[in-house]
């Protein structure tokens, strides 16, 4: 799904959108640290807003499947443990705006332009490993489903992507190291 979106990104290589970008992930860092539940409401409302202007409605609707069973387990779980407190619902919606915040930044914004942003700081390496590992990633699932395997939301169809995923990453991970241990980095 991010591979799609971040085709859609390519064509649009807009600097200033993502200053705007950047600057709506700096500022739901802020609203987290203000421990105010109306304003993580309104944040959430925001960041779903804008996921779905972006043409990103798939991804909220994927990060609702994902975030909240696991994040409300926790909560649950701290909830029968320590009965209500506000400061355990607001970790539990700054945790989800968090994630939304950064869902936004990254499936809107080319890889090659997050890439030469975070250059600056030396991480775009890390854009560029995870941009060619889901391009590996996509190819081995579609091999696989072309051989008629059913990778669709079953246990063991995401039990399959995930260790490949694994073995992918741990194979670039390890080209990656030889290839800087041959420049002379430890």
């Amino acid at each position: 799904l991010i591979l799609s979106h971040w085709e859609r990104a390519r064509a649009s290589r807009s600097r200033r959108w993502f200053l705007v970008k950047t600057l709506y992930f700096i500022a739901t860092i802020v609203v987290g640290l203000m421990n105010n539940l109306a304003f993580d409401a309104t944040n959430i409302v925001l960041s779903g807003s804008l996921l779905a202007l972006s043409g990103c409605l798939d991804l909220l609707g994927y990060s609702l499947l994902i975030f909240l069973p696991a994040g409300g387990l926790l909560y649950a779980l701290a909830y029968l443990t320590y009965g209500f407190k506000q400061a355990m619902l607001h970790n539990y919606l700054y945790g989800f705006n968090t994630f939304l915040a950064v869902e936004y930044l990254a499936a809107t914004t080319s890889p090659d332009l997050l890439a030469g942003y975070l250059d600056r700081v030396g991480l775009g390496l890390v854009v560029r490993l995870v941009n060619n590992v889901l391009w590996e990633l996509e190819g081995a699932l579609d091999s696989k489903r072309a051989r008629g395997v059913d990778l669709k939301w079953s246990v063991k169809g995401q039990a399959m992507a995930l260790i490949d995923a694994v073995k992918i990453m741990a194979k670039r991970l390890n080209e990656l190291d030889t290839a800087l241990k041959a420049r002379g980095l430890e």
